[in-house]
């Protein structure tokens, strides 16, 4: 069974990457996609732009192409919508990109932070002083159940519907020690756990 796992990075204060619009731009955002980052845009009706491609800054300040669409893109009437992907993007760190579009010129830059992700969940930051961040391996909008219990089994936080495979998690206030997270499938009861720390 192929599993998938599409992560939403945020760059403080906000979701994801926006990027200021280009006058032939309806959307232009940026997702982590499993292990890479996803551009997503929109070309509005009636703009062309011969093809585009997507260029991720490097350190020193300059831009290489790590993917690109050929052709025309816009349609006759209708916005239409693309992606491209950036399989390698840096880990652990804030990526910028931003679109060539072709005579039409570039878009403004995207940041996004791209979190390597092994395994099926990954918390953070662990320890912890109360907020959490969780990501897990499962389809887009799945609904799963979340608890956490301490290690005689008590509950510490009651089981409440989440949505895969993004959440953030405020803790009770005063809680110390380790406890185990839990996330159950709705649908198989398939469980995930990981354990936390908290200080």
């Amino acid at each position: 069974m192929k599993k998938f796992l599409i992560l939403f990075s945020f760059l403080l204060p906000g979701l994801g990457g926006l990027g200021q619009l280009h006058p032939i731009l309806e959307s232009f955002g940026a997702r982590q996609v499993e292990n890479r980052i996803r551009l997503d845009f929109g070309i509005k009706g009636g703009a062309q732009c011969n093809g585009v491609q997507l260029e991720r800054r490097k350190m020193d300040g300059t831009y290489i192409t790590v993917g690109e669409i050929s052709g025309v893109c816009g349609g006759s009437e209708f916005t239409e919508f693309y992606h491209v992907d950036d399989s390698s993007p840096l880990p652990n760190q804030i990526n910028t990109y931003r679109l060539v579009l072709g005579s039409q010129g570039r878009s403004a830059p995207v940041d996004i932070l791209f979190t390597p992700v092994e395994g099926d969940i990954l918390v953070y930051p662990n320890p912890t002083s109360g907020e959490l961040n969780l990501r897990w391996n499962a389809p887009d909008g799945e609904p799963w159940t979340l608890e956490v219990v301490d290690f005689s089994g008590k509950v510490v936080v009651a089981s409440v519907m989440v949505t895969a495979p993004f959440e953030k998690l405020s803790l009770p206030p005063g809680m110390k020690g380790m406890y185990q997270l839990l996330l159950r499938e709705t649908v198989s009861g398939r469980i995930l756990a990981t354990r936390i720390l908290m200080n």
